[in-house]
């Protein structure tokens, strides 16, 4: 595997890793769930951007080099 794929699948699973912590540790202050689930979306989104764009760039650098 390259290394540009071993280093985004890398990322993928510390963002996802990151958003569901964040959004877990709301749940300890005694939140209900459907509080859970607005942090859980909004941090998400908020991940999912960076994420995104960089696939984007990644497909676009894919393609130009072959």
């Amino acid at each position: 595997m390259k290394l540009i794929g071993v280093v985004t699948s890398m990322v993928l699973i510390a963002s996802g890793i990151y958003c569901f912590t964040m959004a877990a540790l709301g749940m300890g202050t005694g939140v209900s769930g459907i509080d859970f689930l607005f942090t859980l979306v909004n941090i998400c989104l908020w991940t999912a951007i960076p994420v995104i764009i960089f696939g984007v760039i990644y497909l676009i650098y894919i393609r130009k080099t072959g």
